[in-house]
């Protein structure tokens, strides 16, 4: 798996840094012809090197996949919708998505 963002995430998990902000305290680049790479790290624990954010490939993977399984805000607005016109219950999630 490529994707950098996945790997700085259980890289600084790890670490105990749960929180980052990828516009500021870390900023990834991906050059036309290259493979994407950390331009700048501004956060408090020391910045990975390539061998060891591949080593948190399979954590990542693993994360990845659980983002891609959580509900989109449209299917979740969409799913709000549908139970509030059948006077069903919405979860918190849905209930999040009404704007008043």
């Amino acid at each position: 798996m490529e994707n950098i963002i996945y790997k700085i995430k259980a890289y600084a998990k790890s670490k105990s840094v749960n929180d980052i902000n990828f516009q500021s305290d870390v900023i990834v680049v991906k050059p036309s012809d290259e493979d994407s790479k950390i331009q700048a790290w501004n956060l408090d624990i020391p910045k990975p090197t390539a061998d060891e954010l591949n080593s948190f490939e399979d954590e990542a993977n693993t994360m990845k996949a659980e983002d891609d399984a959580k509900p989109t805000r449209a299917d979740l607005k969409a799913s709000a919708k549908a139970k509030l016109m059948a006077g069903e219950a919405l979860t918190e999630d849905e209930a999040n998505t009404i704007v008043l």
